[in-house]
């Protein structure tokens, strides 16, 4: 019997598809997600399948090593201790610091989603979703801090290993993920990935629309000002390294 796919590993900023990036390459690999995470969000106790809560917030997340250095050796432990190697899909989008820097995704195929960071911050505000800004270093604005945080965040998971695809190819063409699939698992037999259909083109539209509105040039201007000021400073204060994947607003 031929051993199990080495385990894929799904990372993106928040409000990036990766749940159903998730669902479908986990599919379309043979992957098992583990039981007890919903999509396998395995560092968000929001996801947890035996948590009862309202699934609202209720765990840490964007923790970094400045602001918090015992609970992200916790979190980084438990990558190293529950995450197995083979035959299993996991994801992360709330712990895009820990993730960055565990050692350990070296040994996984990593497939990261680039989606804007304006589309992405205009989905989270928009939520009321505020949990970027524990990641965020200056400044009291709730808004300018949210896009810090996902600046900050923005600029670790470019230092991922694996591949990357852009948002934009991903919702225009299935072809695209499995591109990258392929790329990453070149001898594996991939079952057809379908995901692309009348709903999906329809909410697809109206999130592209979003980007001609009043709205979201307010925000992109928010990011342009966020960048100069992370550019001004020294790069061990910024926390954005060389090169940062750039917003394409």
């Amino acid at each position: 019997m031929d051993a199990p796919l080495k385990s894929l590993f799904v990372v993106s900023l928040p409000r990036s598809l990766s749940s159903l990036v998730y669902r479908v390459a986990a599919r379309a690999l043979g992957l098992a997600e583990p039981i007890w995470t919903m999509d396998g969000e395995i560092l968000n106790v929001d996801r947890l399948a035996h948590y009862r809560g309202p699934r609202f917030d209720e765990g840490a997340k964007f923790t970094t090593r400045e602001r918090d250095p015992v609970l992200f050796q916790k979190l980084t432990d438990f990558l190293g201790e529950v995450v197995v190697p083979r035959g299993y899909a996991y994801k992360d989008v709330v712990h895009p610091f820990v993730v960055a820097e565990w050692a350990g995704l070296q040994r996984f195929g990593v497939l990261a989603i680039q989606r804007d960071v304006c589309d992405v911050a205009y989905a989270m505000l928009e939520r009321r979703w505020f949990y970027p800004k524990e990641a965020a270093r200056r400044g009291t604005d709730p808004e300018l801090a949210v896009i810090e945080g996902l600046l900050r965040a923005e600029a670790a998971l470019a230092t991922a290993p694996g591949a990357v695809i852009r948002y934009d190819d991903l919702i225009a063409d299935e072809q695209a993920l499995r591109g990258v699939l392929r790329s990453l698992y070149p001898t594996a037999e991939l079952a057809p990935i379908r995901y692309i259909d009348e709903h999906f083109a329809l909410q697809r539209d109206l999130q592209l629309r979003r980007r001609r509105s009043a709205r979201y040039h307010e925000i992109q201007r928010k990011i342009e000002e966020v960048r100069r000021v992370l550019a001004r400073l020294p790069a061990s204060d910024a926390g954005l390294r060389d090169p940062p994947l750039r917003a394409r607003c």
